[in-house]
Formats: structure tokens, C-alpha cells, sequence
């Protein structure tokens, strides 16, 4: 096997990367899904919020009301 003279190093070609094709949801499209969606329901206290039993603050009340005062 011969060992060439001299070796010639070039830079790589530029690729073309995929975009993802997604948009940005505007504010007021953000609010309209956020209110079409089916709220779940507590079972500490039955009411349809933004809370489940463990985050529930009828429990905190239960809890921490009774032996703070």
C-alpha cells in the first residue's frame, strides 16, 4: 500500500433539516380549548376545579384548621 503525498480535507455539505410544520396557537384559540375540556371532579368535595382529593383544600381545612387553632 502506497502513502499519498498529500490529502485533501473538505468541509461537509450543508444539510437540510426538517422543520416541524407546527403553528403557534394564538392566546384567544389557547382559551377556547382550555374551556372545552371536561373539568374532573373531586371526590373530597364533589366541585369541578382545577383540584383533585389529594390538592383538595377542604382537606387542608380538615387537617391543618382544626389543630392551628
Amino acid at each position: 500500500m502506497s502513502i499519498p503525498s498529500s490529502i485533501d480535507v473538505r468541509p461537509p455539505n450543508i444539510s437540510k433539516t426538517k422543520g416541524s410544520g407546527k403553528r403557534l396557537k394564538g392566546g384567544m384559540e389557547l382559551a377556547m380549548e382550555e374551556k372545552e375540556k371536561q373539568r374532573r371532579t373531586c371526590s373530597m368535595c364533589g366541585k369541578k376545579e382545577k383540584h383533585n382529593k389529594r390538592s383538595c383544600p377542604m382537606l387542608k381545612e380538615m387537617f391543618f384548621g382544626s389543630s392551628l387553632m
